[in-house]
């Protein structure tokens, strides 16, 4: 059976972006979410290596689960 993993990408972000301070591109543009979540990503495929690895993200605005909590 294949493994299959379905990864949170609007966590993975938020997480990232928390994570790694200071990170940025010559323009002074932060880049500490993106150099974050990539790292983050390929280790998971690293250390699991899945059949299959699908990254969702939530779409603009609310969503089902601001349904289920409001407080989301």
């Amino acid at each position: 059976m294949a493994r299959v993993y379905l990864v949170d990408g609007t966590n993975l972000l938020y997480r990232a972006y928390h994570a790694i301070r200071g990170f940025s591109n010559s323009a002074g543009l932060p880049t500490n979410a993106a150099y974050g979540f990539t790292a983050m990503a390929l280790r998971l495929e690293k250390e699991e290596k899945p059949d299959r690895l699908a990254v969702v993200f939530d779409p603009k605005g609310p969503t089902r689960k601001h349904d289920l909590y409001s407080d989301y």
